[in-house]
């Protein structure tokens, strides 16, 4: 696998994971950090779209375990729930209405279930770090009660009683 176009490849996927490192790093307080954080997240996600795409082209032979396409889907949809997570997280700074929150965090419950499924298969098993899967569960879980709980709140103001009750209890339960 010595080539330059593959070593081209092997530099943009490290800038990808630059990104998403500086993203991590990111100050939650403050617009700026949440901005800077979510685009860095996006462009992780793109660029190693772009290597899913092109990487099979550039060394016509089986890539290692970390260029897969499997590998690279998994890292782009994993950068995408994150971008995720801070739209969220955006949200409920800028206090923005529960029904709104509701939905942001239902899509990032969304993209961190389809994150899960990708990291379940058994390319992962061998040469991935096993307390990622773990993590991108709890997140899943822990988006999903989010959405519940807001949802509920939004029930409140509607009156919907019933239907507030019904959601904070299924989101205890997905806390638990």
């Amino acid at each position: 696998l010595c080539n330059f176009a593959y070593e081209k490849m092997c530099v943009l996927f490290n800038i990808a994971a630059l990104q998403s490192s500086i993203a991590s790093t990111q100050s939650m307080e403050s617009d700026e950090g949440l901005k800077l954080a979510a685009k860095l997240f996006q462009q992780a996600a793109g660029i190693f779209n772009f290597l899913k795409g092109n990487v099979m082209l550039a060394i016509q032979q089986d890539p290692t375990p970390d260029m897969s396409p499997e590998t690279l889907t998994a890292l782009s949809t994993l950068m995408l729930a994150q971008a995720q997570e801070i739209f969220v997280h955006k949200a409920i700074h800028d206090s923005m209405k529960e029904v709104v929150i509701a939905k942001l965090a239902s899509q990032a419950e969304e993209m961190y279930a389809e994150a899960s499924k990708i990291f379940q298969k058994d390319i992962f098993r061998s040469f991935w770090d096993k307390d990622w899967l773990p993590l991108i569960i709890g997140k899943q879980s822990g988006y999903k009660a989010m959405a519940e709980f807001y949802q509920a709140a939004a029930c409140k103001n509607k009156k919907a009683i019933g239907e507030e009750i019904a959601r904070l209890d299924y989101a205890v339960d997905l806390f638990q």
